[in-house]
Order: structure tokens, then sequence, then C-alpha cells
């Protein structure tokens, strides 16, 4: 399992990649994804899932494992055309 020290330092670094991209901490998608990274630092739990970013028409999936050998991940979709 992951230590609590590497989920919180994956998760600072998600949060602050969401920032550099445009979308701010009051974003209801931005909320869900730290509740969820909460949920994740304070349990350990692997949770993959989708996140809505409808305000910026995007989409994202959000991938938290348990593996020490995996990391966080979140791919964000631009809209279809």
């Amino acid at each position: 399992m992951k230590s609590k020290a590497d989920r919180v330092k994956e998760s600072i670094t998600i949060l602050q990649k969401l920032k550099e991209i445009g979308i701010p901490p009051n974003e209801p998608g931005y909320m869900i994804t730290k509740q969820h990274l909460d949920t994740w630092i304070a349990g350990g739990d692997q949770w993959s899932g989708r996140v809505d970013f409808p305000r910026f028409q995007r989409r994202a999936e959000l991938n938290l494992p348990i593996r020490p050998d995996r990391v966080v991940s979140m791919t964000i979709f631009a809209p279809r055309k």
C-alpha cells in the first residue's frame, strides 16, 4: 500500500496541475476531485472514476491506486466537436 506521505504528495501535484490549466478551487469539479483525494489520503482505498468540469466542457478520468509502484493519474478530455 502507498504511504500516506506519497498519497499527499501525489494529491498536491494533481490539484496544482488543475490550477495551472485554469480550473479554480471553487469549481465543482475541482472540489469533487479534492474530496476523492482527501478520502484516498485518509483511507488509502483505490478509486477510479469520472469527474466532470461542465463549465469548461471537460471531463476527467481519475485513478487513485493503492499499489506503491503506481502513481495517481488524471486524464482530462477535451469536448468533442
